[in-house]
This record gives C-alpha cells, sequence and structure tokens, in this order.
C-alpha cells in the first residue's frame, strides 16, 4: 500500500488549487491594504478640509486676493484718470495760463503720488502701533508669539 494520497479526480490537483486559493488571499489581502491606505488619506484629506484653521486661512487667502483685485482696479482708474488730467494740464486752454515749471511738477508729482502716499501711510501705521503697544503694555509687536 502506498502512503501518499490517492487522487480520486484525475482532472483535480490538491497543490495547484492550494497554490490559487494562497495567491487568491495574498492578493486580496494586498487589494484591502490598499482600499484601507486610501480610506485614510481620504480621511485624513476630509479632515483636512475640515479643520478650522485651514478654513481660516482660505477665508483670509480669499479676502486678500479680492483685496489685491480692488486695489488693481483702483490703481487702473487713477492711471486713467491721472492721464486724462495730465492732457487737459498740457493741451487745455484755461490750463495754458499756469506756468511751465508747475506743469512739470504737477507731471511729477500726480503719477508718483500713489507710491509715497502708500509709504508715508505705512509711517504712520507703524508709529500707531508701536504708541499702542507702549500704552497697552503688549510686548509682542504681532500675534505670531
Amino acid at each position: 500500500m502506498s502512503t501518499q494520497p490517492q487522487n480520486l479526480n484525475p482532472g483535480f490537483n490538491v497543490k495547484d488549487t492550494s497554490m490559487f486559493f494562497n495567491n487568491y488571499s495574498s492578493n486580496m489581502e494586498i487589494q484591502y491594504t490598499n482600499m484601507f491606505h486610501d480610506q485614510n488619506r481620504l480621511l485624513q484629506n476630509l479632515k483636512d478640509l475640515q479643520n478650522t484653521k485651514t478654513i481660516k486661512v482660505n477665508f483670509q487667502n480669499e479676502q486678500i486676493s479680492y483685496l489685491n483685485f480692488i486695489n488693481l482696479i483702483l490703481v487702473i482708474f487713477y492711471s486713467i484718470f491721472t492721464f486724462i488730467f495730465l492732457i487737459f494740464v498740457f493741451i487745455g486752454k484755461k490750463m495754458g495760463k499756469w506756468p511751465l515749471l508747475a506743469k512739470i511738477i504737477i507731471l511729477i508729482i500726480l503719477p508718483l503720488f500713489p507710491f509715497f502716499i502708500t509709504t508715508f501711510e505705512k509711517i504712520i501705521w507703524k508709529i500707531i502701533i508701536f504708541i499702542q503697544s507702549l500704552i497697552i503694555g503688549n510686548v509682542y509687536m504681532s500675534q505670531n508669539y
């Protein structure tokens, strides 16, 4: 008598079947692991999207971009009105009585006015913040402490 089990079904191989199920189970384990990691990444991304700090930063960025857009429109309007005014200064009938030196001063000052006023505004703002920090006694100049 032989000690090996007899294969009752000649088309059925036990070794091939066990290898198939082992490969199938390892493939399924890899797929479930990948799916689990994908779900964790998705949940982490959703958590980051719903984070209040992230929402606050996104809101502030949108507001800043909106203010930059408004600032650009105002600069364009100012440039157009300055150009029109300078045309009237040099070509207009009533402005022809102005001396040439006054026209040159207007020609220099008017286009450069936004740069001067912005610098002046920033200096005044920093002085106000400094005086306020001395009065209140706040040692931190910004919220990044």
